[in-house]
């Protein structure tokens, strides 16, 4: 009796990771794609304001350096939309992939640019 029940969670369960993928893909100079979940402005309590762009990288956070010349390249692109928003910080935050059954988890690194007096940026 109540086996269709348990049958119907353990379906609705397991399809609700199957929607549509929460992400755009972008292709960079280069030919390479990223996978953009998020980009825009956040205000810190100072009046500040900085760019920040969310995505899903192939890449393990652990591998440091492929992820660092990753991140390389989309700031090269991300950097002229930071001018353009006139904002003295950017964020790249780069995710893994969430992997797990039903909870799924993933690590996350952000990169942290600063723009100088001088208008040059700060950063990795």
């Amino acid at each position: 009796m109540y086996k269709p029940i348990l049958a119907v969670i353990v379906l609705s369960l397991a399809t609700l990771g199957c929607g549509r993928a929460n992400y755009n893909i972008h292709k960079l100079p280069s030919g390479s794609q990223i996978k953009v979940m998020h980009i825009g402005t956040i205000s810190f309590k100072s009046g500040e304001k900085a760019l920040k762009l969310d995505y899903q990288t192939d890449l393990k956070i652990s591998d440091s350096l492929d992820l660092r010349n990753e991140v390389k390249e989309i700031w090269q692109v991300l950097k002229d939309d930071a001018d353009k928003a006139q904002v003295t910080g950017a964020i790249i935050s780069a995710q893994e992939a969430p992997s797990g059954f039903i909870f799924k988890t993933g690590h996350a690194y952000n990169f942290v640019f600063e723009k100088q007096s001088d208008n040059t940026w700060k950063g990795l």
